[in-house]
């Protein structure tokens, strides 16, 4: 599938990617990835 933005996937696309996102191994198992990102919000944190 090339490359699309998340707002010009079809329902089914995107369902399609996150099922093949679930299914992709962890490149080296027991290690911390060099990249990531972690985002966290209070719920009365305003945006």
């Amino acid at each position: 599938m090339p490359f699309k933005r998340r707002d010009e996937l079809s329902d089914a696309e995107l369902d399609a990617a996150l099922q093949s996102c679930e299914r992709e191994p962890i490149h080296i198992p027991g290690s911390i990835q060099p990249f990531g990102l972690l985002f966290a919000i209070r719920p009365t944190d305003r945006i």
